[in-house]
């Protein structure tokens, strides 16, 4: 700040005037006369007290702040980080390449029906904590709750450049988490996350009204909107994970992926290829291997358009595994063959509702 060069510039002076003052007594003693140097040196020496104590205080006063202002959004330690390099963060709004993490409740109005609402705000607040602690230890912010979803920022306010990648490590140890909690709980809550990466204007937004005011740390943007909107079509493919295109070619070489398909979202022009966030690298067994080598030689003759050894792959899946995302193909196969797509058909799927 302004206020910061000030004070760096006021002490500069002050190491200036006490050198000058050294030099020009230097000088006078030379050509033997002397004058006193203990009443400026007093001077200066006050002057560079006032001026550290004010430099101290400002210093607190910014670390209160970011304190106050991030420890209900990331880990005690990012807080800390950011305490150490406050110029880091931008308050008044930056764009940046961010990964965006949406996570929600499948079926929460079901489970909310047969509990006491005392039991459900119960049940509530142990899963957002648990859950947001994952996040915030794999250097995440929480940006906000709305209901019993969770929306995350990877990458702000302090910077990381594996931003994409610790919001994928974030949504497995997410779902180990949950699986912790069903069986501590005994209660089949499952939850959907969709993740993307991209350009998203991230900053201290609200309003002031008065006495009023109302600030929250967030990101909007374009991306910020696909990451939700991935979170919403995992109903659609039965997953529990979804990534973008651009999250994946980020992470493709960290975990286990699954190409789902190539879709227009509600709200984006551009269709978008999405993946199936399975596991860590190397983590996955035999079965896993095999299902994703008949998925991806089915997913090819889908395209190329060569529906009868494109089924035949897709029901083998349902056979092994019961695969639900090989179902919704085998369907949407079986009306091409009825009513053939156009000449120009690029296999996009298009999803009308969020």
């Amino acid at each position: 700040s302004m206020e910061k060069v000030s004070i760096k510039n006021s002490n500069s002076l002050i190491f200036i005037g006490i050198f000058s003052s050294l030099i020009v007594n230097f000088i006078l003693f030379w050509n033997g006369k002397w004058y006193e140097l203990f009443y400026p040196f007093t001077t200066y020496f006050f002057n560079y007290l006032i001026f550290s104590i004010k430099k101290y205080f400002d210093e607190e006063i910014e670390k209160k702040y970011i304190r106050e202002v991030f420890s209900h959004y990331i880990s005690p330690k990012l807080v800390e980080e950011l305490i150490q390099k406050p110029e880091m963060v931008k308050l008044g709004g930056e764009k940046k390449e961010l990964t965006c993490f949406f996570s929600d409740i499948a079926g929460f109005t079901t489970i909310s029906e047969k509990l006491k609402p005392e039991e459900l705000v119960g049940l509530l607040n142990e899963y957002l904590s648990r859950m947001s602690n994952i996040i915030m230890e794999n250097r995440g912010t929480i940006d906000k709750y709305i209901g019993d979803a969770i929306m995350g920022i990877f990458g702000a306010p302090v910077n990381s450049e594996n931003n994409a990648k610790d919001a994928c490590i974030a949504a497995l140890l997410y779902q180990k988490e949950l699986e912790k909690l069903r069986e501590e709980r005994n209660i089949k809550l499952f939850a959907r996350i969709g993740i993307n990466t991209g350009e998203m204007i991230v900053g201290n937004m609200g309003c002031s009204i008065g006495e009023i005011k109302r600030f929250d740390y967030t990101v909007i943007g374009d991306e910020v909107n696909l990451a939700s909107r991935l979170e919403g079509i995992n109903k659609y493919y039965g997953t529990n994970i979804i990534i973008s295109e651009n999250t994946y070619e980020k992470v493709k070489n960290d975990f286990e992926v699954r190409p789902i398909d190539f879709v227009k979202v509600k709200g984006k022009n551009n269709a978008v290829m999405i993946f199936q966030l399975i596991d860590f690298k190397n983590n996955i067994n035999e079965i896993q291997r095999r299902d994703l080598e008949i998925h991806s030689k089915a997913l090819e003759n889908y395209k190329n358009r060569n529906w009868i050894e494109a089924k035949k792959l897709f029901n083998e899946l349902v056979e092994l595994s019961d695969d639900y995302i090989a179902k919704q193909y085998i369907e949407r196969i079986t009306i091409y063959e009825k009513s053939s797509p156009p000449d120009n058909w690029d296999y996009i799927y298009t999803f009308t509702s969020k």
